[in-house]
């Protein structure tokens, strides 16, 4: 599991060099999906702010939901 971790983390980033890489959500929000789990992340002036790391099997839209709330 520690394994699969830091190789979730080492492919975000990718993100540091190709930050518009990710398939976009909607107007501010991008995901890329590392084997089992999407990244969903946005791109805020020169910073990448990765807002949830969530199973390919959760609802995307009720996670983003959960993350406008917690905002």
């Amino acid at each position: 599991m520690k394994n699969y971790i830091n190789k979730l983390v080492d492919y975000t980033e990718t993100l540091e060099k190709m930050p518009k890489i990710g398939k976009k959500i909607n107007y501010e929000i991008r995901q890329i999906i590392y084997k089992k789990h999407k990244i969903i992340y946005n791109i805020r002036a020169e910073d990448i702010v990765i807002l949830a790391v969530i199973h390919t099997r959760l609802d995307l839209n009720k996670a983003l939901k959960n993350l406008k709330r917690n905002n």
